[in-house]
């Protein structure tokens, strides 16, 4: 049986973009997640019309936060990714901890 192709449809090129990059793929899913909760809790508040509380409010800010650093990292990388192959595990810690320090502090 031969291996299926790229071009039979955008379910083989979603498979080929999981397999190549699973990361940004995790990081997309996280993203979409968090922004399934933060709409559900703005659906509660400006559709039924229900007040959140101030600790409510409180708690949606770590959820913008991750949801602004996933999101960048994911279109980073699909696009480019931080990591090289092929590095020993001192230079990939190293290039993972600058990474994330740049993401934190932009």
């Amino acid at each position: 049986m031969l291996a299926p192709s790229a071009t039979q449809g955008p379910t083989a090129r979603a498979k080929n973009l999981w397999r190549a990059n699973p990361a940004a793929m995790a990081a997309l899913i996280v993203a979409l997640a968090g922004t399934a909760t933060i709409a559900g809790a703005w659906f509660f508040e400006l559709v039924i019309k229900l007040k959140p509380c101030p600790l409510c409010l409180e708690q949606r800010v770590p959820y913008y936060v991750a949801i602004s650093i996933q999101e960048q990292g994911t279109w980073k990388r699909i696009s480019d990714p931080p990591f090289a192959t092929g590095r020993n595990g001192d230079e990939a810690l190293r290039d993972a901890m600058v990474f994330l320090t740049e993401r934190l502090a932009a």
